[in-house]
């Protein structure tokens, strides 16, 4: 007797009854119905996906407190979110094709301030989503910092 499938020796035999037979033939069925629906979804999603990643993107959130395009003069980012305040700038950096409009080439040197807009500390939930290539492939490149006037930083490293 074995209580373990992993421990059952090779070549096995299952011997179900004819109710048992009954039973997983019916549960294939729902299986195989059941991955059909999913691979279905599957294709649903990517082309809606693909629908919306060719379409216009503009904010919808409530919560959001920045959208930057930076398709616009780099010395005066517009901030498009709902009811967005705060202008930010990228003077001294250029624009380039981005993978959906412009976006900014960083030199290492300079970087883009949103000042009033992007104050937390340590303790304040937050997140950020963005696209970047790093052509330089440093070991830990500095992507995001904060700093406070207080002398505290916090630098997001990844």
């Amino acid at each position: 007797m074995y209580d373990n499938a992993a421990k059952v020796p090779s070549p096995s035999l299952l011997l179900p009854t004819e109710e048992q037979a009954s039973q997983l033939a019916t549960a294939r069925d729902e299986v195989t119905k059941a991955e059909a629906v999913s691979r279905q979804h599957d294709r649903n999603r990517r082309q809606a996906l693909r629908k919306w990643l060719a379409g216009p993107h503009t904010p919808v959130d409530a919560d959001l407190t920045g959208y930057f395009t930076f398709d616009g003069d780099l010395a005066h980012l517009r901030n498009e979110a709902p009811g967005g305040k705060a202008e930010g700038n990228a003077v001294g950096l250029s624009g380039v094709d981005g993978y959906r409009g412009r976006a900014i080439h960083f030199d290492g040197d300079h970087g883009a301030d949103f000042p009033g807009l992007f104050e937390v500390d340590r303790w304040t939930d937050f997140s950020l989503d963005f696209w970047m290539r790093d052509a330089a492939h440093k070991s830990k490149p500095i992507v995001v910092a904060q700093r406070h006037v207080r002398h505290r930083r916090w630098v997001q490293r990844f």
